[in-house]
């Protein structure tokens, strides 16, 4: 239309006629609904072309022509769909996977620990010191039952808490340090500062329990913050250090370093610390992480926290390719805890250090082979369990040494100590910093209490009870040479790492003197004593979980004491003594002697479609050693589960002990992971080995299942194995390390469901609904999308290139890991992120089956989305009806808004002259029915809402975060598709009409859809900035104020506001268009677990596209001519800007 000044007006490329307009009005009866009588007689030739021009109109196709589709009800057509099926069999997939997961054995190994704390804030640590000053504290934590002074003067340990962490998670750990030293200095003052052991000072930082896992930024803060605080800390003890008058001050020199213990994410803040400008040299030489996912982050869905993780990555791995003068990380020490199964927070896998940390410098565990604590613990009850604290705190407190100024010993030295204390085990009693000093002891062995053994093994010693033989000692002479023993072992329930213990084992030299032999002593009948030089060796003692007839469970109960004495450490000594002391009879086992079978595990073979069939079944006898151990080389996958059955054959008359019932030990060597199965019959075995999406390194053999059988060779002649598969134990496994991919993976379907809309829309056909555009892609596609993923599968699985060394036995470790580190870079496939992970062809059935269960859970997704559309229209109709709208009078207006549209007039309608040619009512049904008028007759309203689109993306450049932003786009088209869908339920009569108007519904419900997938990759951030308005911090987010990831979003969702539907494509369109949607399936299918954050990004690009099909189509410049200030630029263009310049 043109107005008065013969400016052209248009409406969606339509002319508005008044004539039209005036007699297209209803007048209002008492019931506040127009006559029917007055409805206009509509043509099927007034409604207007929707083929976009240029292009002739394809062929149309037909939905029911292609796929057959049952006719009736909804209920019918529902039973009859397959998409019905496919949902039913993913919620059942899901449900089994959940009822799995939660069924996994739980152990319940941690006791409760009990403090009394006490908290030093430092408020002198303010904005001198660091920018976080108003966002971030510092605290000293002190014991109050065992701590009097508030000034630290000991060693310094910080502490740093994880995602949502409380600093107060620090006062298990600080409270067990204070009372271990109380108890070592009152046994021992002078021995205890002697060795360099001062209080330990336990720093801690409170991050205000912010949440770090979600965003890198926070993360970048928190490290900042440490190495802020690190120098803090040190300056401290220059004036507070406080030592016993009876010793010099200089003998401990003021500390310049401290040691880190980080929880969760803490612990990857710690690691960070050096990668920062803010840290200083040699402040740090020691960390320890709990449960602390280095590897990978838990929720990849943040870009700079993926790239905040390959930076620390990048750093030390490349740091200890440098020479030892040029590496600033070479005397730093890592330790890596893992929490095990029971951790629901963080992948254990995820805590492996391997692949940037040489093994000089790092070491890994599980909490379920640590000595004296053996079960997996939870993500929280890690900074809290008291069997754990116990074993952590000693391990720390071995390591300290205030006589050097790092107040740690040497770098190998600290490894020995912390691998002692978390792999190996000793006694309590014992100070591990003492163990690997024998204790010399002499003996004089009357012969007439003594049983001396045969040189050769075979001859076992076995005491069921102490203290009841006459024979007290018993003699196991060591053959020279020793070509014909491998070790000699020996199992116990008594403490033999103890001197006071009442059995002693202990490796002994005759007296040169007098004899060299035993069997010359035994010759001489004149000898009735043995004279020897005897050793205690408490470092060739290890721990092992008491396994008797009344123990169910590793944890909770004693120890055995299993000693192993290699042939190699047998050339100095004569014979080994086992020695009963015991005055009184006494409970107690002692099983031992020579063994000639190697500690080398034997390889148990069989191809993997055996394992998955029929599992493996082998039998083996006792003779020659207490232990036997087995490698499965089949057996190395974390996604998998097995159930093992042990039968045993006894000797005959034998009767099985209580006090040592077979034990079962199962382990792998990277990452070094250990659990043991005691009073042994059935159980479940599962390793955490080769993970989806963890990079692969390291022999096959160091990832494949190691099981050691534990059992009294004298009682039991042979062992029966049964492994099977356990598919239903399996299926929990799955969860976890899947779990980023529910957030990705549905883009892949949605997109190839529209695909299938648009491929009917560009044929002329409808615009299809998301439900039956899934129909369609199940009943087309479905097949195809199974076969391209598993072929996909099972060519990565080759394609990823494994840095497998093939490393000959004693080659130095460090010098294999350097080879590993050089040799990455120069990869591609370096990592296995692709698709679902998967590094073994052999479970390439699993990307079928995952597929499958995620797109039934996709058609689920999508009717609960479609329910709640229709409650939105429902209580749209509500608020129609309170503003005295009634649905016949909208539907009138409707097809009014159609014949408006198909009729040309020249002359332009204001809002002022609306407003005389009709009711109030027929104006708002106007307004309501026909969202695209909005633009003629609510200018106002227009500018408002393009003033309100510059505000806000102002705001996503500037003050917050673009996802806020986000949210508001998803908001207004979840309210517009709402609206579309009340318009196209209760307003249309005639099928063309209706066609017209759920075309439009279904488009808008594809583009919610899919903005509502995106949205659990964007609201993490937001919640972190949420969450930081909240406490009044103006932290900026730098990296999230992006234009170009929110600009499609609000353009697109401002157009289809409008109720403006995408023209129809020509061909050449319509397979660009097509590319789009398949690169967005292709990168949410490849790259979904990778980089899910880059989604946001190639949807952003696809809307793109879609605005410029609109502007293509003349929407932008027919609306924006509109705009009044638009007029007004070009008269002031023509009359005074160029005729300045003229």
């Amino acid at each position: 239309m043109k107005d008065d000044k013969g400016r052209s007006d248009t409406v969606n490329g339509y002319y508005i006629s008044n004539s039209k307009l005036s007699s297209g009005f209803y007048k209002r009866n008492n019931a506040n609904t127009a006559s029917n009588d007055e409805k206009p007689n509509l043509e099927q030739n007034d409604i207007p072309s929707v083929t976009s021009s240029g292009s002739s109109t394809p062929s149309s196709i037909s939905i029911e022509k292609e796929i057959k589709i049952s006719k009736g009800n909804v209920i019918v057509k529902a039973i009859r769909s397959w998409s019905l099926y496919v949902a039913i069999i993913a919620i059942l997939l899901l449900l089994v996977i959940l009822h799995s997961f939660q069924g996994r054995p739980q152990d319940n190994g941690c006791g409760k620990s009990y403090v009394w704390p006490s908290y030093v804030r430092f408020v002198d640590f303010d904005e001198r010191y660091t920018r976080f000053a108003n966002k971030y504290s510092l605290y000293l934590y002190r014991e109050k039952s065992v701590e009097e002074s508030d000034e630290p003067s000991g060693i310094p340990i910080l502490f740093i808490p994880g995602n949502a962490g409380s600093y107060k998670q620090v006062r298990a750990f600080a409270a067990q340090a204070a009372h271990v030293y109380a108890n070592a200095y009152a046994e021992d003052a002078d021995g205890t500062l002697n060795a360099g052991k001062l209080v330990p000072d336990f720093f801690v930082v409170d991050f205000n329990e912010d949440f770090s896992a979600f965003h890198g930024q926070t993360l970048l803060d928190q490290a900042e913050y440490v190495n802020d605080a690190i120098p803090y800390i040190l300056s401290l003890y220059r004036q507070n250090r406080k030592i016993s008058s009876e010793y010099d001050n200089e003998a401990f020199p003021p500390p310049t370093s401290v040691i880190l213990l980080g929880h969760s994410m803490g612990g990857i803040v710690a690691q960070a610390t050096f990668t920062m400008k803010n840290y200083v040299d040699g402040s740090v030489n020691t960390l320890i992480t709990l449960a602390t996912p280095h590897a990978m982050a838990p929720l990849p869905f943040d870009r700079h926290l993926v790239e905040f993780y390959e930076s620390i990555k990048n750093f030390w791995s490349q740091s200890f390719l440098l020479s030892p003068e040029e590496n600033s990380l070479d005397d730093v020490l890592l330790v890596s805890i893992a929490g095990g199964g029971l951790d629901t927070h963080v992948v254990p896998e995820y805590s492996s250090i391997s692949t940037f940390v040489p093994p000089s410098n790092g070491l890994m565990v599980f909490t379920s082979g640590i000595p004296s604590v053996w079960a997996e613990i939870d993500h929280q009850a890690m900074a809290w369990c008291e069997n754990f604290r116990r074993v952590l705190i000693r391990g720390i407190f071995a390591i300290m040494d205030a006589r050097t100024s790092k107040c740690t010993v040497s770098l190998n030295l600290r490894k020995e100590l912390l691998s002692r204390a978390y792999i190996q085990g000793s006694s309590f009693q014992n100070d591990i910093t003492q163990i690997s000093k024998p204790i010399a002891q002499y003996k004089a062995l009357d012969l007439d209490l003594t049983y001396v053994y045969s040189e050769m093994p075979g001859q076992l010693l076995f005491l069921n009870q102490l203290g009841v033989s006459y024979i007290r000692h018993h003699i196991f002479p060591i053959p020279k040479p020793t070509s014909s023993i491998d070790r000699f072992e020996l199992l116990t329930d008594q403490p033999i790492d103890l001197s006071s213990s009442n059995i002693k084992v202990l490796a002994c030299r005759l007296d040169p003197k007098i004899d060299n032999t035993i069997s010359a002593l035994l010759e001489n009948g004149n000898n009735k004593v043995i004279n020897a030089n005897c050793h205690l060796l408490r470092e060739l003692v290890t721990l092992l979980p008491a396994s008797t007839a009344y123990t169910s469970s590793p944890y909770g109960g004693d120890s055995f004491y299993n000693y192993v004495l290699p042939k190699e450490k047998m050339d100095d000594y004569h014979f080994i003594l086992v020695s009963d002391d015991s005055k009184a009879p006494a409970s107690g086992f002692v099983v031992g002697g020579f063994s000639n079978v190697s500690l080398d595990p034997k390889t148990i073979k069989g191809s993997q479609i055996e394992l998955f069939k029929s599992g493996r079944k082998f039998q083996f006898d006792t003779k020659g050693s207490i232990s036997k151990r087995f490698r499965f080389p089949g057996i190395q996958s974390s996604i998998m589960a097995y159930t093992i059955s042990v039968t045993y054959e006894l000797y005959p008359g034998a009767v099985p002990q209580k006090e040592f019932t077979p034990m079962l030990k199962q382990s792998i060597e990277s990452p070094f992971e250990t659990k043991y199965h005691v009073n042994m019959s059935n159980t479940e075995l599962s390793v955490h080995g080769i993970s989806p999406f963890m990079e692969f390194f390291g022999k096959e053999s160091e990832k494949s299942l190691t099981l050691e059988f534990f059992l009294n060779p004298a009682i039991y002649k042979s062992v029966y194995v049964s492994i099977q598969p356990s598919y239903y134990r399996s299926a929990g496994r799955l969860l976890m390390r899947y779990r980023t991919l529910l957030a990705s993976f549905p883009v892949v379907v949605i997109s190839l469901a529209a695909y299938n809309q648009f491929r009917y829309f560009h044929y002329g056909s409808a615009y299809l609904s998301m439900s039956a555009a899934l129909e369609v892609m199940i009943r087309k596609g479905l097949i195809k999308l199974l076969f391209l993923v598993s072929i996909l599968s099972i060519a990565f699985s080759y394609l990823i290139s494994r840095v497998e060394l093939i490393v000959a036995d004693g080659a130095d470790p460090v010098a294999s890991w350097k080879i590993f580190a050089m040799m990455v870079p120069k990869s591609f496939w370096k990592q296995n992120h692709l698709l679902f992970g998967l590094q073994t062809a052999q479970f390439w059935f699993l990307a079928p089956l995952l597929t499958l269960m995620f797109v039934g859970l996709v058609i689920t997704a999508s009717v609960i989305i479609l329910c709640v559309m229709h409650l939105l229209a429902f209580i749209y109709g509500i608020y129609l009806r309170y503003k005295g709208l009634t649905f016949t009078g909208v539907c009138q207006a409707v097809k009014f808004s159609f014949q408006c549209l198909r009729t040309r007039n020249t002359r332009k309608l204001d809002h002022g002259e609306f407003k005389k040619l009709s009711s109030f009512l027929s104006q708002r049904n106007m307004y309501y029915a026909n969202p695209s008028l909005c633009y003629v007759y609510g200018k106002k309203h227009m500018q408002a809402r393009i003033i309100g689109i510059m505000l806000l993306l102002l705001m996503a450049m500037t003050v917050v975060p673009f996802q806020l932003v986000y949210g508001v786009a998803l908001c207004t088209q979840t309210v517009t598709t709402a609206k579309a869908l009340h318009l196209a339920r209760f307003c249309t009569k005639s099928s063309h009409y209706r066609k017209k108007l759920w075309d439009f519904y279904n488009f808008s419900c594809t583009i919610t859809i899919l903005m509502l997938l995106l949205a659990p990759l964007d609201f993490p951030v937001l919640i972190v900035w949420a969450r930081n308005l909240s406490m009044h911090w103006s932290i900026p987010f730098p990296t999230h104020h992006n234009f170009f990831s929110i600009i499609p979003f609000i353009l697109l969702t401002e157009i289809l506001r409008t109720g403006k539907m995408l023209p129809r494509l020509n061909d050449v369109e319509y397979y660009i268009n097509n590319v789009f949607l398949f690169l967005l399936s292709f990168y949410s299918l490849i790259y979904g677990a990778e980089k899910p954050y880059l989604i946001h990004n190639v949807v952003g690009l696809y809307f793109f596209w879609l605005l410029f099909l609109y502007a293509k189509n003349g929407f932008f410049v027919q609306n924006i001519s509109k705009w009044p200030i638009i007029p007004r630029m070009k008269y002031f263009i023509k009359h005074k800007f160029l005729r300045s310049i003229s």
